[in-house]
């Protein structure tokens, strides 16, 4: 568990801070290739409320440059690795030992890159002044807001549980599979929602200390040695999951799923 001195626990939980990990944090260990350019755009229109100077905008420019650049060797190397991983999840049977290798090897890829993009928000917010970081804690209250107002209407479901579902409506299950889908996503329910607890932990964690004094790469890392046995845990989970799914389907059904996927990109 990462410690910090009492004296610096006021600064890492200050409202501004937070302000921060709401705004612009990074995204999780669990999928950081995912929404790349939407995150990125989320951030310019962030920065462009900031009334940032000439200056500022020049160092944010070099940040952002230096973050593609870094990002975009590493992020080759997880579609490299998400392509084996498809392809496991997606055999006749299952391989615990090399699926495990396999997403092991995807964590540690996804680690280096989650530490370079911290690294660029935490330089990022050392930028601003106390000015601009007192309107983005203005910015980050509309958005808890609305995360809010969007939260309480939970009940509808994940945007991607929803599009899994429309998938399956699509193959014409049996009455038979449905029931043994229902049968395999609920045996795995309660190690879900606790992987999503603790992943919640971690995001928290992580924006928290992007935004601190006590930010630095070795900070970084140790907090994520601190949950990486969860995050791989839940991988498993999932992986086991999606791999038990996927042999409910015959072979018509698995090809029209495939089909499916290749035209919604979800394999690249």
């Amino acid at each position: 568990m990462l410690t910090l001195p009492s004296s610096k626990l006021k600064t890492l939980f200050s409202p501004l801070a937070l302000a921060l990990s709401l705004v612009i944090a990074t995204p999780v260990l669990a999928n950081p290739e995912h929404g790349r350019g939407q995150d990125k755009n989320q951030l310019r229109h962030v920065l462009a409320q900031l009334d940032l100077s000439q200056e500022q905008r020049q160092d944010v420019k070099q940040i952002l440059k230096q973050s593609r650049a870094d990002t975009g060797l590493i992020a080759e190397d997880i579609k490299n690795a998400k392509t084996e991983l498809f392809s496991l999840i997606h055999a006749d049977s299952w391989n615990e030992t090399a699926v495990e290798t396999a997403i092991q090897q995807n964590q540690q890829t996804k680690a280096t890159l989650a530490l370079e993009k911290a690294s660029g928000m935490h330089q990022i917010w050392l930028l601003l002044t106390d000015k601009q970081q007192a309107k983005l804690a203005k910015i980050a209250d509309r958005k808890q807001e609305k995360a809010g107002a969007k939260g309480n209407k939970k009940s509808k479901g994940d945007k991607s549980e929803r599009s899994r579902e429309g998938q399956f409506a699509r193959l014409d299950l049996s009455d038979e599979q449905k029931t043994t889908i229902k049968a395999i996503k609920e045996q795995n329910y309660s190690q879900q929602q606790q992987a999503k607890e603790t992943q919640k932990a971690f995001r928290n964690a992580e924006r928290t200390l992007i935004a601190s004094t006590e930010f630095n790469d070795t900070a970084y890392l140790a907090l994520q040695a601190e949950y990486q046995a969860a995050h791989l845990q839940q991988a498993m989970l999932m992986a086991k999951t999606r791999h038990d799914i996927w042999n409910v389907l015959s072979a018509e059904q698995q090809a029209k799923a495939l089909a499916q996927m290749e035209e919604r990109n979800i394999r690249t």
